[in-house]
């Protein structure tokens, strides 16, 4: 008789040995998520040869690329539970560079906004590390949208420079006017036009299908502005888009 309050106080401990343990146990592993290092972006992600370093942590980091250019990036939680999905906020600065904008990751997507600021040629050069084109113009960047993933890669939103030179080591140096790109997407299509800000003569076109094909056409004023192309008539490329398997969350 006496047997039965010890089991069951004994068992009430028990319960709570137990659920203390699972919430240390979670304690614990929301630590480890929380205090994850930036690096571990690398077993999802393809690690680009332009990034040198990442440091801080998944939720507040930065990574450096190549030409002094620096990203950082911090968690937004009261808009990522508005929106059901993870939002950051970052910026991205360094030599004639700084742009600031709202990164949204969801399954299967990435999707920039409210992409602002300016873009000096060395984040060009971070991002396509073979080119040889050097150009001193600086890019006004007003994009409402960037989006990336297995269905779709485009933008929205327009990008303007000023006027300035474009070199090749082996074709010399073409004077640039003032240019305005506008770029639209349409479901899974999206356009890009360039134009000549000054007088609106179009320079070039581009359209890219989904997330596989782009189509892209130089008109002979455009032509002329790149050192080393001829100019007498328009140049047509078409073109099959990289798989985005390097995006391991992408292919889930």
């Amino acid at each position: 008789m006496t047997t039965a309050p010890a089991e069951r106080t004994a068992g009430r401990w028990l319960w709570r040995g137990m659920l203390l343990t699972v919430f240390a146990a979670l304690a614990y592993a929301l630590s480890l998520v929380v205090t994850a290092p930036a690096r571990v972006i690398e077993h999802f992600i393809d690690r680009p040869a332009s990034v040198e370093a990442l440091g801080g942590t998944v939720w507040n980091g930065a990574a450096r690329l190549t030409g002094g250019i620096r990203v950082d990036w911090q968690f937004d939680r009261r808009a990522s539970i508005q929106a059901l999905a993870l939002r950051f906020d970052t910026t991205m600065q360094g030599p004639q560079t700084r742009l600031t904008g709202t990164l949204g990751i969801a399954p299967r997507e990435a999707v920039m906004q409210d992409v602002t600021g300016r873009a000096g040629w060395r984040l060009v050069r971070a991002a396509l590390p073979d080119l040889v084109l050097d150009c001193t113009p600086i890019a006004t960047v007003d994009l409402t949208r960037l989006r990336v993933s297995r269905d779709a890669i485009g933008a929205e939103g327009s990008v303007r420079t000023g006027e300035g030179e474009c070199s090749d080591p082996q074709a010399g140096v073409v004077s640039v006017p003032p240019l305005l790109a506008r770029a639209t997407m349409e479901e899974v299509t999206s356009r890009l036009v360039l134009t000549n800000a000054g007088t609106g003569e179009a320079l070039g076109e581009a359209e890219i299908d989904g997330a596989t094909r782009l189509r892209a056409t130089v008109l002979p004023a455009g032509t002329r502005l790149i050192p080393g192309l001829p100019d007498g008539a328009p140049m047509m490329l078409e073109m099959e888009l990289p798989s985005l398997t390097g995006f391991r969350l992408l292919d889930r």
